[in-house]
């Protein structure tokens, strides 16, 4: 079997049948054998391929040839598979448009090229903020990033970023919140490279993704994410642990993926930070609760079917580096302690009025470690938000303000305008689910434009949700 495998591979099949004939017959035996070796050669080629038989039972003799175009089709697709792999390299990484082959250690994002990701995707009418990772992927990403070159590298091609930053986190938040959330805690780090595996992975073939998962090694320790959190802590840099409401069923660690990376993190003493936002219990560990944590049950994919090879590697590694037991402590206790170092107050949920709104605000101004304030979901109409934008014209420390799904209308957007004409630290507000117009939304804007002269060219903020 290893003499027709060595022939050129774009010859026809028909070669391989007629080792014993000239040069000069080939082609015409070609010819001949296309129609009379269909029903001979579909079925055991097929079946030794693994393809599908011939499409219906009873089907026309026509309809049979279809089967035998097939397999000539994919005996000549091999190799361009194959190639397909290759420019990713054959051990999963990627290849620069200089030629360079990079390592998961060098797939990084920044910061400010996530937030031109988020304004480009305003422009595209599939994608709103609550399109899903998984989604986002096949109607954004693999559309217009075909290369071989992730999001990451491909903003960074000729100068590859190192990461500095993990994010953990699965794939079923709004990519936009998503992506809102990670700018949260990292924008005021403007060259640090992060690693956001549906940005940073090229998303290509299965078989091109799971080259560069594994690093073309079955041991899940010498894979992508390991590697990355290697390379975190050579920077001095942490793993930031992003859930969302969507898996406060099962929790976070009901994902396999999420297990693995945060025993990796505790593994290679990588520090390990919640998001304020999602970092409950409940966001965790699901209704069950961290006292009923079993990461065993944790699952790649979906639950309904077999176990992935994913799935396999990561348990068979687990189970040999530290016994189930000690990975369900470890990050048990790694969760309990973490929240201490997020250096965001968030008050979501509270319905908070004016006075307490100004109260917490006076507490937050003796605390010049505290940089991000949150007040979702708290109710804060115009006079609430007056309140704070006054006392913010004078405040020198927080870099962030959440007052996302208030009851904030065009005059509270005025009056954070001209909160925003004196203030000299903030650099992000969100107001995503407001009742802002066109109106409250042009007089924010009118503050953005005027940085835009060249006294203010150094004075930047991001606005969502206007």
């Amino acid at each position: 079997h290893g003499e027709p495998k060595a022939a050129p591979k774009g010859e026809p099949q028909a070669e391989r049948k007629t080792e014993p004939n000239t040069e000069a017959t080939l082609e015409p035996k070609a010819e001949q054998k296309v129609e009379p070796k269909v029903e001979s050669e579909t079925d055991p080629k097929a079946a030794a391929k693994g393809e599908q038989p011939a499409k219906e039972q009873g089907a026309e003799a026509s309809l049979k040839a279809e089967p035998k175009v097939e397999v000539k089709a994919e005996a000549t697709a091999e190799p361009k598979a194959e190639a397909k792999v290759a420019k990713v390299s054959s051990t999963g990484k990627q290849i620069t448009s200089g030629g360079s082959h990079i390592g998961p250690q060098q797939w990084g994002i920044m910061p400010a090229q996530m937030k031109e990701l988020l304004y480009d995707m305003k422009l595209v009418d599939t994608i709103d903020e609550k399109t899903n990772a998984r989604k986002f992927v096949e109607e954004y990403i693999k559309p217009r990033y075909k290369s071989g070159r992730s999001v990451a590298v491909t903003f960074n091609d000729a100068s590859p970023k190192t990461i500095d930053v993990m994010i953990s986190h699965c794939w079923d938040e709004p990519v936009g919140t998503f992506l809102q959330h990670v700018l949260m805690v990292t924008e005021d780090r403007i060259d640090v490279g992060v690693f956001i595996c549906f940005l940073s992975v090229y998303q290509g073939t299965p078989k091109e993704v799971d080259i560069q998962v594994t690093q073309g090694s079955v041991d899940a320790k010498s894979g992508c994410f390991a590697q990355v959190l290697s390379t975190v802590k050579q920077q001095g840099g942490q793993m930031i642990v992003i859930s969302n409401n969507a898996v406060m069923d099962q929790g976070l660690y009901s994902r396999l993926w999420c297990v693995w990376e945060v025993f990796c993190a505790i593994k290679d003493d990588v520090p390990i930070q919640l998001h304020p936002l999602t970092g409950t219990d409940q966001h965790l560990f699901g209704k069950a609760g961290k006292n009923r944590f079993d990461p065993r049950v944790a699952r790649c994919g979906n639950p309904s079917l077999p176990p992935s090879s994913d799935e396999v590697r990561i348990k068979a590694a687990i189970a040999a580096e530290a016994g189930w037991v000690n990975v369900r402590d470890a990050i048990t206790m790694a969760c309990k302690y973490t929240t201490m170092f997020n250096y965001m107050i968030s008050t979501s949920g509270c319905m908070l009025g004016p006075c307490c709104v100004k109260a917490l605000f006076q507490a937050v101004e003796s605390m010049p470690q505290v940089t991000k304030l949150a007040f979702l979901d708290n109710g804060i109409n115009e006079s609430g938000v007056e309140a704070l934008a006054e006392m913010l014209k004078q405040n020198n420390t927080l870099s962030v303000l959440d007052l996302r799904n208030n009851n904030i209308t065009d005059r509270g957007a005025q009056a954070l305008a001209e909160m925003l004409k004196q203030n000299k630290t903030l650099r992000a507000l969100y107001l995503n689910g407001n009742n802002i117009t066109d109106r409250g939304a042009q007089a924010l804007r009118d503050v953005q434009n005027s940085w835009k002269r060249k006294w203010f060219r150094n004075r930047h903020i991001d606005i969502f949700g206007i």
